[in-house]
């Protein structure tokens, strides 16, 4: 097993299981397990917050801008796709109103 393919296993076994820092989504109609952030954000001097769900490279080819999400109950929209090009992707999100 190369390095990639141990960091892949690591982020399915630890990071994304939803007894570790993980939670499962509804994103598009298909479950995907990721990591949730709702973090502080100040933007042209609003302050607000930033959503994102922290997927696998994998899991995110199939998440499309415009989709909807259901995270912990609430619903949100997918308003952009980041890879980071280490194997996850930062899928961020505006809430519904």
């Amino acid at each position: 097993m190369n390095l990639m393919d141990q960091a892949k296993a690591d982020l399915e076994k630890v990071f994304f299981n939803i007894r570790e820092f993980g939670i499962a989504a509804v994103i598009g109609g298909s479950e995907v397990k990721g990591i949730f952030s709702n973090a502080y954000a100040e933007e042209l001097e609003i302050a607000g917050s930033k959503p994102i769900f922290i997927v696998g490279a994998d899991d995110a080819a199939a998440i499309d801008e415009g989709d909807t999400a259901v995270i912990g109950g609430k619903t949100y929209h997918v308003d952009g796709i980041e890879p980071d090009k280490s194997g996850l992707t930062n899928i961020l999100m505006l809430k519904e109103t």
